[in-house]
């Protein structure tokens, strides 16, 4: 398909992944946990205005399991993919640090992708365990 782009969301349970893509696509927050036991696809239509001209990007993002076990089935989405959100909940210091691992398996699948890191959940900015200094030396890396 034309103008598709596939989006895969990574990161541990519980850092807002599923909260993420509710809000892309409808708005919706919900205020429980649900776990992600299979990678879910969730495909949202969005319309970009560049040089005067409307253009449709066909967004298709894959909300992976944050478990450990989930691993192996998530390596085959990361085969193909060419973005990845690296996601983490800044109140969760566990979390940070699972980037490290979870970026070594983007490393071990692919070499050509676009790398985001994502620091979620801000609006708890008081119980922050990240500073932002922090996420943005990973970043950098």
């Amino acid at each position: 398909m034309k103008n598709k782009i596939e989006i895969i969301l990574l990161g541990e349970g519980q850092v807002g992944k599923t909260q993420i893509i509710n809000q892309l696509k409808s708005k919706i927050f919900v205020d429980k946990y649900i776990k992600t036991y299979t990678p879910s696809e969730t495909k949202i239509d969005f319309k970009i205005v560049a040089n005067n001209n409307k253009k449709t990007l066909n967004l298709d993002i894959y909300d992976l399991p944050g478990l450990k076990q989930f691993r192996s089935i998530n390596n085959t989405f990361l085969k193909t993919s060419k973005i990845v959100l690296l996601i983490y909940d800044i109140t969760n210091i566990d979390s940070f640090i699972e980037l490290f691992s979870w970026n070594e398996l983007l490393a071990d699948n692919q070499n050509d992708i676009l790398k985001c890191i994502i620091a979620n959940k801000n609006d708890l900015n008081d119980k922050r365990a990240i500073s932002e200094e922090e996420g943005e030396k990973f970043a950098e890396k």
